[in-house]
């Protein structure tokens, strides 16, 4: 846990600019993107713009009272930071429909903050996610360079439900350095107040430690249209044709797709074509890569039992022992596991011998294994790969990247070369 970076001896008036530090917001209502263009752009020590009462009213509140009423949240720790996440942002409905986070919002907020900062940002990659922090959490300095595959562009903003003084913490920093002393800038955690900043190798920021209360915040990403497109041209060039060839050399594979027709997924959409054809191509790049046989028969059934973003199932729970019985025990499980369990939390490997991971139904967590954690992230990027661009958004390459390099001694070198192209 960091230290607290600013106590009161380091908070002079010099450091608060006062465009930065607002004791009231502002008294109109604005759409998001009206503020955005309303708000005060600054270029110390790196470019930002501060936006004050960023949602309507009744919307920032609406938001603030789902955070506080319905959402679920889990611990997130690093050796930098800590604070809560929430687990069910997508239930929220203010993320849905015509909500003020729905894609179609988020695509505006894209569009008026690429207007502001001059730079032509994508406007459907936007990545959202929800944090609570509590007394003892914080975040220590650090930055998140674009250059390595982290989102162009973040957009802050702060939610909080009662007064706010400035001994809570909880404070956002633009820092020049890592030392407390090269603090540039600071925003107070206010209710309904906005901070986008660029992001590179200099764009350091910290959030000081809560003493009091509850900060909530709400995170977009926005990546560089030029990213995009690159990691989309990327996708293309890896990604193989669809063919039932790939599984030639896999032992009783007509068998296996007889079950799945059988059981219809021959006539279930799934990424532009069939379901079956989907579980085929998965199991094609898996056999490809040299993959196990158990890998290979869990990429075919990987999402029998529905995931996170497809919800038909072939299989319900309670038939896990006919394909136990049909593809063996340790692909079953694994296609089990691959449904339930978090996509975060198979990339989130980090060395560790295995952990306990989060399921999507908040079910008691999975221990996983080295072995599992590198199977499933390579499912996970067959996967994604047999869907093409409309599975890979810009940071999960990042993120790809990131575990295959932890994981290397556990993934078959074919697979590796693929990760390597994709993030070159």
């Amino acid at each position: 846990m960091p230290d607290s970076l600013m106590p009161d001896s380091l908070m002079p008036e010099r450091l608060m600019p006062e465009r930065l530090m607002p004791e009231r917001l502002a008294d109109h209502a604005s759409a998001a993107p009206d503020a955005i263009a309303a708000g005060t752009l600054g270029q110390h020590p790196y470019p930002h713009l501060i936006a004050e009462r960023l949602f309507a009213d009744e919307d920032a509140r609406a938001l603030l009272d789902w955070l506080m009423g319905d959402a679920t949240w889990w611990r997130q720790e690093r050796d930098f930071y800590s604070h809560d996440s929430c687990d069910n942002l997508d239930d929220c409905p203010l993320v849905r429909g015509d909500g003020v986070l729905s894609p179609a919002a988020r695509g505006d907020l894209a569009r008026a903050l690429g207007q502001r900062f001059g730079i032509p940002l994508d406007g459907h990659y936007v990545s959202l996610c929800a944090h609570r922090m509590r007394p003892g959490h914080g975040i220590g300095v650090h930055t998140d360079d674009p250059i390595l595959g982290t989102e162009y562009l973040r957009l802050l903003i702060t939610l909080r439900d009662d007064g706010f003084d400035d001994a809570d913490g909880g404070h956002f920093c633009m820092m020049t350095g890592h030392e407390p002393d090269c603090v540039a800038a600071i925003a107070r955690p206010l209710h309904n107040l906005a901070i986008a900043f660029a992001l590179s190798d200099r764009s350091l920021h910290a959030v000081n430690d809560v003493m009091n209360g509850e900060r909530f915040s709400l995170v977009l990403g926005f990546w560089h249209a030029d990213q995009v497109a690159d990691a989309q041209a990327r996708t293309a060039e890896v990604r193989p044709e669809r063919s039932e060839a790939g599984l030639a050399g896999v032992d009783g594979a007509d068998l296996f797709v007889a079950e799945l027709k059988g059981r219809g997924a021959h006539r279930t959409a799934h990424s532009g074509a069939s379901l079956l054809s989907h579980l085929v191509g998965v199991a094609s790049l898996l056999a490809d890569w040299t993959c196990r046989d158990a890998v290979i028969r869990a990429g075919l059934f990987h999402s029998v039992y529905g995931t996170g973003t497809f919800r038909a199932r072939l299989y319900a729970e309670w038939e896990r022992d006919a394909l136990r019985a049909l593809i063996g025990a340790e692909a079953e499980r694994l296609a089990w596991l691959f449904s339930v369990v978090r996509f975060n939390e198979i990339y989130k490997y980090a060395g560790e011998d295995g952990f306990m991971a989060r399921r999507r139904d908040a079910a008691e967590p999975e221990w996983l294994s080295i072995e599992d954690i590198a199977d499933l992230n390579l499912m996970a990027l067959a996967n994604a790969l047999e869907q093409g661009d409309t599975a890979f958004e810009p940071g999960s390459l990042f993120e790809l990247k990131q575990a295959f390099a932890k994981l290397a001694g556990h993934i078959p070198s074919k697979a590796r070369r693929v990760v390597e192209a994709l993030t070159a």
